[in-house]
């Protein structure tokens, strides 16, 4: 999976070396439909980009791992407190 992702990411900025190099070579002025047909093709490469950068974690993942967290916490302050034993470390859901 993250040879995947790695080689997608090496063909993206394939891509946009490739429409830089284009657009160097075209004048804005003279060829002005090539050069904006080019600029849009590579707004949208960028756009890509961006997108495959960001992270995305979902809700219920956030909900769980919080959760987890805060019993965790809790067993650790009622052991401070000398309530229960360390055997409640058990009762933790392991994910």
């Amino acid at each position: 999976m993250k040879r995947d992702l790695k080689k997608n990411k090496k063909k993206l900025e394939a891509e946009i070396e490739k429409t830089l190099s284009k657009l160097e070579s075209l004048d804005p002025v003279d060829d002005n439909e090539a050069y904006l047909q080019n600029m849009e093709v590579l707004s949208k490469l960028y756009d890509l980009k961006e997108k495959k950068n960001k992270v995305k974690v979902k809700p219920d993942t956030l909900v769980a791992a919080g959760t987890n967290i805060f019993g965790i916490l809790l067993v650790t302050w009622f052991e401070k407190a000398n309530v229960i034993t360390s055997k409640a470390f058990n009762h933790i859901p392991k994910v």
